[in-house]
């Protein structure tokens, strides 16, 4: 269990100790801050090889572009401008718009993707 995690346990059992009478003293835990766990360049690509092609466009998407996977899923064809290989990204929080120049090998994945929808992508 994180340390978070404990705080919070922590932070009930005082809580219902105080409901009951009783008296608590709560334990301090302290957050330990760590490097998150990044994945290889070459494991994301095993990974992008093993989905289906929905999946492998949507990882591969969200990896060049560094998007949120909620504007990945947004997208609409208009938003892609496959001629020149760019996407435009309207903003799904409180950011600007972006545009991004993506691999002939995404556009390729894109392009094989069927179109069910001209709407979303999805």
């Amino acid at each position: 269990m994180g340390e978070g995690r404990k705080e919070t346990v922590a932070d009930y059992l005082k809580r219902f100790y105080e409901f009951l009478g009783v008296r608590f003293e709560k334990p301090r835990y302290r957050r330990i801050d760590k490097l998150p766990f990044i994945p290889l360049e070459s494991e994301i690509d095993a990974l992008i090889a093993g989905v289906g092609k929905k999946t492998a466009a949507f990882l591969q998407l969200i990896k060049e572009t560094g998007m949120r996977p909620g504007e990945a899923w947004r997208l609409k064809w208009i938003d892609l401008d496959l001629q020149n290989n760019t996407i435009t990204i309207t903003p799904e929080k409180h950011s600007r718009a972006r545009r991004y120049q993506i691999s002939n090998r995404l556009v390729a994945m894109l392009n094989a993707l069927p179109r069910k929808w001209e709407v979303h992508l999805s």
